[in-house]
């Protein structure tokens, strides 16, 4: 599979595993994440036997690239949940400290440098997207 069809591809994975909304559930908790361990870290938090498992968790995304790899176990960012209740809603496009916020998906990318699946979201619960949610932009 070349690039361009590994990327499509991801895309069409992504409208049926990730969660985009503009704002927060209330209640939900609120990350920032500006590097590639932070939002794995986050990741794992919100995920079954984390911290805030079962809880809707907003990860915000300050702007750039986010690479898998060593932090990563050189396999995708991964969140997976089986609580009934919570949600992962990932956001993009943040200035530093999540401050401000531009929605130019391409100003944050997550990238698996075309050695691992990107993003793998697990979630009980049913997933929504809405494509003018678009916040960050992923590479394989």
């Amino acid at each position: 599979m070349n690039t361009v069809s590994r990327v499509a591809h991801l895309r069409s994975h992504l409208l049926a595993l990730a969660l985009f909304a503009a704002a927060s559930p209330a209640g939900a908790v609120s990350l920032c994440a500006s590097t590639a361990k932070e939002l794995h870290d986050d990741l794992v938090a919100a995920s079954d036997g984390g911290t805030y498992a079962g809880q809707d968790v907003e990860i915000n995304l300050v702007q750039g690239t986010y690479k898998t790899g060593t932090v990563t176990g050189n396999g995708p960012f991964a969140y997976s949940s089986t609580a009934a209740t919570g949600q992962i809603i990932l956001s993009g496009g943040w200035g530093p400290g999540c401050s401000d916020f531009v929605r130019d998906a391409r100003v944050t990318i997550l990238d698996g440098r075309n050695a691992t699946q990107v993003l793998n979201i697990q979630n009980k619960n049913a997933l929504v997207y809405r494509s003018e949610e678009h916040t960050f932009e992923l590479q394989s």
